[in-house]
């Protein structure tokens, strides 16, 4: 059997020239980036011991927004927002 051989065509584009088409509508340059309300987010992460988390949380600073409880999805879970407000839950499967 004869092994498979494949071909590439290599193309260079030119320094200041692209090979790509030109945009109809080309994105507005911008001098700084977008800045976007931090509450559109919500991160929950799964930790090993949601308690423990929560007190070293608490000693860095953040501001708790709901102390730990079990809820009815099999977690314990408790709510939090860091230094720059964003929301963030923590959770533990429920054994």
């Amino acid at each position: 059997m004869e092994p498979l051989r494949l071909h590439a065509k290599s193309t260079r584009s030119q320094p200041g020239k692209s090979t790509h088409p030109p945009q109809k509508n080309p994105p507005p340059q911008r001098s700084e980036p977008i800045r976007y309300p931090s509450t559109n987010v919500t991160v929950s992460s799964r930790v090993d011991d949601v308690d423990a988390h929560l007190r070293h949380a608490s000693s860095c600073g953040a501001g708790i927004t709901y102390e730990p409880r079990d809820m009815p999805y099999d977690v314990r879970e408790y709510g939090v927002r860091d230094l720059e407000k964003r929301f963030w839950s923590f959770m533990t499967p429920l054994d």
